[in-house]
């Protein structure tokens, strides 16, 4: 077998070399503002032809339907999570309340068997007497202040 490398060829061209030249109306234009005038046209034809179709698409009967369902759907549906937030929250404070119900019953309840009846029942009679014993002095107090009637002195008591 032979060998023998391949030699490949690169050819640079010089700048200072003009570009090919293309002949319309008579006048010389470069190849280069050519292909850009073209892309310019033939992106405006898609650009129109494409601003076309999406505003027929936009105007379609079946666009303004499937909207509209996308819409009623979207109305169901936050409707539906609004309801389901309001039972979620209103399930929330009513265990809530129950809980704090339930807690208050058995400390009520824890209360009532640890209070001594006896004992309050005791305070409950003193304060009694003790109040009923400053009216009685209230009333000593008024009736030695005034003078006794004239037919109330017959009617002392008996005196020991």
């Amino acid at each position: 077998m032979d060998e023998s490398p391949e030699i490949l060829k690169i050819e640079i061209p010089d700048e200072e070399e003009t570009p090919p030249q293309v002949t319309t109306d008579g006048r010389t234009t470069p190849l280069k503002d050519r292909a850009a005038q073209a892309g310019k046209g033939a992106a405006q034809a898609v650009t129109g032809a494409v601003t076309q179709a999406a505003q027929k698409g936009w105007d379609s009967e079946a666009r303004k339907t499937v909207t509209g369902a996308v819409k009623k759907g979207a109305q169901k549906s936050a409707t539906a999570v609004a309801a389901k937030s309001a039972d979620l929250v209103h399930e929330h404070l009513v265990k809530a309340a129950e809980e704090q119900a339930r807690q208050q019953k058995a400390h009520l309840e824890t209360r009532l068997r640890e209070t001594d009846w006896k004992a309050e029942a005791g305070k409950g009679a003193a304060a009694t007497l003790r109040w009923a014993s400053r009216q009685v002095d209230r009333l000593t107090q008024r009736l030695a202040d005034t003078p006794p009637r004239d037919d109330h002195q017959n009617h002392k008591p008996p005196s020991n």
